[in-house]
Parts: structure tokens; C-alpha cells; sequence
């Protein structure tokens, strides 16, 4: 091809058009999402004053279920963020089902009990499996509204109303997702650069994938998945289902395509009820959770297909191409860049283009991050953690890119017939991977 004998000038223009499509297909994306959910706010702030300025002239009833598994140490802060809401207590009804704990979760249900004696909430117990415990949850409430979350987080004071209003003032929905957003106290708490680093960029992550990308889903009712840490459905909804799917790591994604696709429901989302979440420990960890996630995803999307070809709704192929198809080229084009500069492209020119297209990314990621810290007007302490910790988007891509590599384990962990929440994280594959090279080398000398 005469690469060497290009001008700079010229090799960089090639080599970033041949780059054009992966990035272009994110930038111009992530670009238009921005923008949509800045002409959203600004448009419709009016109406989400209304909604909060509604008064309950009546309280249903409302179930809370929690899905309990070894969640000694964090469930009586979840509970009690449930009993401290600004919903009355007495319309509220909480119900905890073990899914196989080993822990004392028990003992701290019945201290719970013992110290809050005026509050409705019951143990239960079910199979292995969180969609085990969240269908027998379903059965054993009497709310009119049923409100998932997860034990191992709590929600703000003001998430139930929130939820409640938001069924009422929008009488169409059928289901609705809350924000999940990283406890920052926790993250200060870490101990470790690295580690503290990686849960300051999964910080913003959770920002920009609620309040911009569930954001504009929401907008145009193509929601993938309400999130499993926190969600809510109408009673009527939820038994006119086949309940949350036991066979799939996805159920929460897949009772949200039930919903849309076999009620032609509407799924909203609902970015005042907020559930912070624990930060993830550690790289072995995540690679854990992120892998698990992507074969839920393909698994849900399989289980779908058919129904997908005659139906009308776009969020299963939106959500293929943008998250999962796209992840496949964009790999096999940073892998391509390493051999041209094996067949002769020089270094400082692959460096300039690879240095544009990161600080691209790097822009929207600023962008996307300031959009939410605008969103979180009403949580002032998370606000104020996010814009006094911005320098983060400068990681950001960087980030992205280990959790593609992650999604792509997650591709070859789906070819397996068996789905399980207990895979194997990275660094462990590293590990027994080395361990593997130096068996053999002892194993080849000694024969």
C-alpha cells in the first residue's frame, strides 16, 4: 500500500478514517443522547414540578419485596430505608424472602421485628435464585403497587412517594425503574488507588447509564431492563405475567420485555426513586458482574427473537447493535492498529489518531456526567461528590474499554448450557492460567 511513503498528514486522515465507523457510531450517539435529555429537562421540568407538588389524596398499599441472600451485615440499613420513608408506614408491607442464605440473616429479620413491632414485614423462604424469590414475593403481597429491591443497598426517603405519584400521574405505565446510583461513602471508605479509581469511574458510569441512557429509553418507551436493584410494578401487571423467568441470569430484563411485548405495556422510568448500591471491590469482581450481565442480556434476547420479528417494539435490536454488536468491531479495530504498525505505520501517527479518538470519548463522557450532576439537583451531596470528583471522565474510556473486554467474556461464557450466577473473574483466569503454563513446564521437564 505505500504506507510509509504517505505524508503524516495523510497517514493520519487514513488511519483515522478506517477508525471512523466504531467511533463515530459511539461519539455521535452518546452526542445526540446528550442533547435529547438536556431538550427533555428543559421542556417537560414543568410537568415534573406538578408530579412533585402532587398530594396523595390516598395511599394504596404498597409491598416491598426484598430478595435475601447472606445479607447479614447490610439488610437492617436496607429495611430501615424502607420503614424511614416519607410514605406512610402503615400503607406500607415488607416482605423478605431467603433465597438459601448460610449467613444470620434470620437472627437480624427477627431483631428488625423486635425493634420495629408496628411495622408489617414477614420472612419467607424459596428456591435458590433471585427470580425464585422475587415470584414468591409476588404471591405473598397484597399491594397494589409491588416495589423490588435489592438487600444489599437502601433507598432515599423519598422513593415510594415518588414511585406512587409517578403511577398515578401517569396512568399508562405499567412498570417502572429507579435510579441506582454507587454509595460514595462506601467509595471513600476503599482503601487501595486503583481500586478507589475503578469505583470512582463505575460512579459515573451508573450516571450516565440512568440518568442519560434510561433517560432517553424511557422517552420513547424502549426500555431493555428495569434495574434489578430497584423497581416497581402494578399488582395487575405483574400476575397477568409468567413471572420473573428462573431459567435466565436476566429476569429482571426479561419481565420488562413480557411487559412490552406480550401487554404492550409501558415501562418508565422514574429517576426520584433512588437506590445506592455498594461499589464493586475489586477488577476480579467486576469482570464477574459485567460478564454475568452480558449473558443475562443474550439470553433474554434469544428467549425473545421470534416474538421480536412480528412485533413492533425497536428496544432488543437498539439494544444489540448498540451495546453488544458494536463492542465486536470496535475490538477487532484496535487489534488491526497494533498490526499496522507491525506492517509499517508509523508509531507517532497511530499515537495522534488513538490520542484524538480518546479525548473524544473523554468529551462526551465530561458531557454526559455534567448533564446528570444538572438531573441531581434534588440529591445536593451526590451532586456535589460528582462535580468535585469531574476529572474522572479522563478514565472513562478507558474504563469502557476493560468492560468490553469483560462483555466479551460474557459472549463466550453464554456458549456454555448452563447459567450461573458464580463464574470465574479475570484475575482468577490469570492465575490458574499461569498456574496452567508452569504445571506443564514442570510437568514436560520431569518426563
Amino acid at each position: 500500500l505505500g504506507i510509509m511513503e504517505y505524508t503524516f498528514l495523510g497517514r493520519t486522515i487514513f488511519l483515522g478514517i478506517w477508525l471512523f465507523i466504531p467511533t463515530i457510531f459511539d461519539l455521535l450517539l452518546g452526542v445526540y443522547r446528550c442533547i435529547r435529555i438536556m431538550i427533555i429537562y428543559i421542556f417537560k421540568r414543568g410537568d415534573k414540578k406538578n408530579e412533585k407538588k402532587l398530594t396523595l389524596e390516598f395511599e394504596p398499599l404498597v409491598s416491598v419485596i426484598i430478595p435475601v441472600y447472606n445479607s447479614e451485615k447490610t439488610l437492617k440499613r436496607c429495611v430501615e430505608s424502607v420503614i424511614n420513608q416519607t410514605y406512610s408506614i402503615d400503607k406500607i408491607e415488607i416482605i423478605m424472602v431467603d433465597n438459601g442464605s448460610k449467613d444470620n440473616s434470620y437472627n437480624v429479620f427477627q431483631q428488625l421485628q423486635s425493634e420495629y413491632h408496628h411495622v408489617k414485614m414477614w420472612w419467607y423462604k424459596s428456591g435458590c435464585g433471585k427470580a425464585r424469590a422475587l415470584n414468591a414475593g409476588i404471591f405473598y403481597s397484597n399491594g397494589a403497587y409491588i416495589i423490588n429491591i435489592d438487600s444489599d443497598g437502601y433507598m432515599s426517603r423519598n422513593s415510594i412517594e415518588s414511585i406512587v405519584k409517578h403511577f398515578i400521574y401517569n396512568k399508562e405505565v405499567s412498570a417502572i425503574t429507579g435510579s441506582v446510583i454507587i454509595d460514595k461513602d462506601e467509595i471513600k471508605e476503599t482503601k487501595g488507588i486503583i481500586n478507589k479509581l475503578v469505583q470512582k469511574c463505575e460512579f459515573m458510569e451508573y450516571l450516565e447509564v440512568f440518568f442519560i441512557g434510561r433517560n432517553n429509553q424511557s422517552s420513547t418507551n424502549e426500555l431493555f431492563t428495569m434495574a434489578g436493584a430497584i423497581s416497581a410494578i402494578k399488582r395487575e401487571v405483574a400476575f397477568k405475567s409468567q413471572m420473573y423467568n428462573a431459567d435466565t441470569l436476566g429476569e429482571d430484563a426479561h419481565m420488562t420485555q413480557q411487559i412490552l411485548l406480550f401487554q404492550n405495556g409501558v415501562v418508565s422510568y422514574c429517576k426520584e426513586a433512588v437506590f445506592f448500591t455498594s461499589p464493586i471491590e475489586d477488577f476480579n469482581r467486576l469482570s464477574i458482574q459485567r460478564s454475568r450481565w452480558q449473558r443475562g442480556a443474550l439470553e433474554v434476547v434469544s428467549l425473545f427473537l421470534d416474538k421480536e420479528v412480528i412485533g413492533s417494539k425497536k428496544s432488543l435490536w437498539k439494544m444489540m447493535i448498540s451495546d453488544h454488536t458494536m463492542t465486536f468491531p470496535k475490538l477487532i479495530w484496535m487489534m488491526a492498529v497494533i498490526y499496522l504498525g507491525v506492517i509499517g505505520l508509523p508509531v507517532e501517527t497511530i499515537v495522534l489518531v488513538n490520542l484524538i479518538i480518546y479525548i473524544a470519548y473523554s468529551i462526551i463522557s465530561m458531557l454526559s456526567i455534567l448533564i446528570s450532576a444538572v438531573l441531581l439537583k434534588d440529591l445536593k451531596e451526590v451532586r456535589k461528590y460528582t462535580l468535585k470528583n469531574i476529572l474522572i471522565f479522563i478514565f472513562m474510556p478507558l474504563y469502557r474499554l476493560i468492560l468490553s473486554f469483560f462483555r466479551i467474556s460474557g459472549v463466550i461464557y453464554s456458549l456454555s448450557p448452563e447459567s450461573s450466577w458464580n463464574s470465574i473473574g479475570i484475575v482468577d483466569e490469570i492465575k490458574l492460567g499461569i498456574k496452567a503454563v508452569f504445571s506443564f513446564g514442570k510437568r514436560d521437564k520431569n518426563s
